[in-house]
């Protein structure tokens, strides 16, 4: 396990947007019949998702969640020094969507700016890295960015994922502060199972493979364009995997789950969750849910459960965080951090999207 410490950089705030439109699962009783969506709603807790609209992308999500971080927290945006994109749906194929975020926050020339493509361990992959690079410089502040447009890249026909993914946008904005409390994080990665969550056609690797549907081993729909998932495996690494990893990262910090005020763990799917409290023994009343509501939204779920729990209530007494996020690569990772509740915002719905994007060939 790479272990991380930081000390000096403190979590200056959280914001989430997710879009305004959303699904009822049950209405797709239509499509996969009312025993498959019941049993599905009971067996992973959604009851909803939020889904963007065709013009929105999950840089439009990120952005209206950044956007409105800098503003409320009246940051001046030349001292942010780094900017981080965490994302699998880039606007274009060329250039990185940072480079597009920076430019639309305002930010300064005086900015390290770059994507990285991970999934449900992005958000706390991409905070040790922000960390990691304010601890090896004089950067004052860095954004981090993570969403993602999941239904977009689903079968529709696909009764294993069309109902289980629903599409959000986070930013967290790390400061340099003295005597900030210690950040603990850990990072694991396993690529022999890179095939578990996968679009298998459409990159450099497949890109002429037949637009056609195939029964997987699932008995479900696919389409090797969209995603598919070996729901059996990663059901077998979410509870042996992740919670070793957890009782690894316990024993090497020296805490145990009383010491922590929440728990944001990955949404994948409650069942998951439940298991995870069962196997690390945490108190359940510090555990809590967003994806009833807002389905599997990947990296996204843990600041989303924070904004969702914490969002615009006062307090400034400082809550120690243990955030866990686990997904596709496969990669997994913990972020032992402390947040004031003050620092959080409510969740922001919006159906905003850049315009300016849809790009003119003639005028290139």
């Amino acid at each position: 396990m790479p272990y991380f410490k930081f000390s000096n950089i403190a979590i200056r705030g959280i914001s989430v947007a997710v879009p305004k439109q959303i699904v009822d699962i049950k209405s797709y009783i239509p499509k996969f019949g009312e025993e498959n969506v019941y049993k599905f709603m009971a067996f992973t807790g959604i009851e909803k998702t939020h889904v963007t609209r065709e013009e929105q992308t999950a840089s439009d999500l990120g952005f209206e969640a950044a956007e409105r971080l800098l503003r409320e927290k009246n940051i001046d945006r030349a001292s942010v020094g780094a900017l981080i994109f965490v994302t699998q749906s880039p606007d274009y194929k060329r250039p990185a969507t940072s480079f597009v975020l920076q430019h639309r926050l305002g930010l300064s020339q005086d900015c390290a700016v770059f994507d990285v493509n991970l999934g449900c361990s992005g958000f706390v992959c991409a905070f040790q890295t922000a960390c990691s690079m304010m601890a090896s410089s004089d950067m004052k502040m860095a954004l981090v960015i993570v969403a993602e447009t999941s239904s977009k890249a689903m079968w529709p026909n696909d009764k294993s994922s069309a109902m289980l993914f629903g599409d959000c946008g986070a930013a967290v904005l790390l400061a340099r502060e003295e005597d900030a409390p210690q950040i603990n994080g850990g990072i694991w990665s396993d690529g022999d199972r890179y095939r578990a969550i996968i679009i298998p056609a459409g990159g450099a690797r497949d890109s002429s493979a037949p637009h056609t549907p195939f029964i997987g081993r699932d008995e479900c729909e696919h389409m090797p364009y969209y995603q598919i998932m070996n729901g059996a495996d990663v059901f077998q690494f979410s509870i042996s995997d992740v919670p070793k990893a957890a009782k690894a990262f316990f024993e090497r910090t020296g805490a145990s789950a009383p010491d922590y005020d929440f728990f944001a763990i990955h949404q994948a799917n409650w069942y998951i969750v439940k298991q995870l409290i069962s196997k690390l023994r945490l108190p359940k009343e510090k555990v809590h849910r967003s994806l009833d509501r807002y389905g599997n939204t990947g990296g996204m779920s843990i600041p989303l459960t924070l904004c969702d729990e914490l969002g615009g209530k006062s307090g400034s007494s400082l809550m120690r965080v243990f955030m866990m996020g686990f997904g596709i690569g496969l990669s997994w990772g913990i972020v032992d951090a402390f947040i004031s509740p003050d620092a959080v915002l409510s969740v922001l719905e919006t159906e905003e999207y850049y315009r300016e994007g849809v790009i003119d060939y003639t005028d290139i």
